[in-house]
């Protein structure tokens, strides 16, 4: 790849300056890149009766302290949130909730609640329709599982998300859940979206497209970067859900946080021929916290840390020629590429695909990725044609290494978490 020349377009200065405001925005999310937030409900019924229990790790009802400072506990807190942003409807009717949530035995780092909600009489066979609201507004990657319960042990499961807040169920008259009907084009759109969704809300795939723009200096560059990346995600985000690779996550979390290092550490050196000075320095970081790491049990062992080692050394060394590291900026993207594709299984595995429709989700959530990625893209792009003109070519150089050193603080700081965090 090659860096940014310190001449250029009035679109790159703008798209330079762009690229600084979200290099800083990423930084400050960094915390929330880390692990995705989640909880489940579990719904029965009984005649015009719905009982619901909401069950959720005790760490994510501490983000609700700031609602209320003064509750007595975490559970008393949980039911005043709860019972605010809970709601049910039975076809047209809404249900009310029939008196305070009720604690409910869980596990020591979990909260349980137990809600039960009375439906207007004569709406025993509407479908249900349940809305959640509890944890979306304060953490953006919160996902959340809603079973409906059966009489036999079986259950239907829906998974709710930031843009999609709402679960429908249909009950028979004997409370048993029924089957949920979705057609082929429902299947296919619902993991668009989730593809999509995945890559906007995803900050730490969002840095690193970030840094790779920064080594874009020609829109050819950038279709060269968004179809390596594309390629390479899509041939490990296969394999891995049909089950020919099985990766391990706190790895490829802690790698994903590397490759952002790596682009950014390249935009800050190419430039200055600070290469081989690069090359050095990162063998001495990577050596010392290779040492750290034998004596605190850090999740990667000696094998990644001598490819890790292997990796940066032979990245920069590569890219110290900016004609070579153009015609390579393909196959590097691409590798790269593999790397977060494993991650991005790692989030459809975890959110469950259909067994009838395997080929079907699967491409569809591929799609809504690169429809994610290219919008954030073009947006960037755009953005940087139209403010060109306010920005003048001679802070090209600071902004870049601004948004570069920013990038590489982010890039740090998740890599460090994941590494040794636990």
């Amino acid at each position: 790849m090659t860096a940014l020349p310190l001449r250029c377009s009035h679109a790159g200065a703008a798209l330079l300056a762009v690229l600084v405001l979200l290099a800083a925005t990423l930084v400050t999310s960094a915390a929330d890149a880390h692990t995705r937030s989640q909880s489940m409900s579990s719904l029965s019924v009984d005649g015009d009766e719905i009982e619901i229990t909401y069950r959720v790790p005790a760490r994510e009802v501490t983000r609700l302290g700031v609602l209320d400072p003064q509750a007595e506990s975490l559970e008393a807190l949980l039911a005043t949130h709860l019972l605010k942003q809970l709601s049910v409807q039975r076809g047209d009717a809404p249900c009310g909730a029939a008196g305070a949530p009720r604690p409910v035995r869980a596990s020591a780092s979990d909260i349980a609640l137990e809600l039960r909600f009375i439906c207007p009489p004569g709406t025993a066979e509407a479908p249900v329709a349940y809305t959640n609201n509890a944890f979306f507004p304060i953490a953006s990657r919160h996902i959340h599982f809603a079973r409906a319960r059966a009489s036999d042990g079986g259950f239907e499961e829906q998974l709710m998300t930031a843009t999609g807040r709402t679960a429908h169920f249909a009950f028979t008259r004997d409370g048993d859940v029924a089957p949920l009907q979705e057609s082929a084009g429902e299947t296919a759109w619902r993991y668009i979206k989730l593809g999509a969704e995945h890559i906007w809300i995803g900050i730490d795939h969002l840095a690193f497209l970030v840094g790779l723009l920064l080594l874009c200096r020609r829109l050819r560059d950038v279709v060269f970067v968004v179809t390596g990346f594309t390629i390479g995600h899509s041939i490990t985000l296969t394999m891995t859900v049909l089950g020919l690779a099985v990766p391990n996550p706190p790895v490829v979390e802690a790698l994903i946080a590397f490759t952002i290092v790596l682009v950014a550490v390249e935009a800050l050196v190419a430039p200055s021929g600070m290469t081989l000075r690069g090359i050095g320095g990162a063998a001495l970081l990577i050596g010392l916290l290779a040492s750290v790491a034998a004596f605190t049990g850090a999740q990667l062992g000696a094998a990644v840390w001598l490819g890790l080692l292997l990796l940066t050394a032979g990245y920069l060394w590569l890219t110290r020629d900016a004609d070579l590291a153009r015609r390579l900026l393909p196959a590097v993207t691409t590798i790269f590429g593999l790397i977060h594709g494993f991650g991005f299984a790692g989030v459809l595995l975890e959110l469950g695909l259909p067994q009838e429709r395997l080929a079907l989700a699967l491409f569809s959530f591929n799609v809504g990725v690169e429809i994610g990625q290219v919008v954030f893209v073009a947006a960037l792009w755009g953005v940087a044609v139209l403010a060109g003109p306010l920005i003048s070519a001679p802070r090209q150089a600071g902004i870049r290494i601004a948004a570069a050193s920013l990038l590489c603080l982010a890039g740090s700081y998740w890599f460090a978490l994941r590494s040794f965090g636990g």
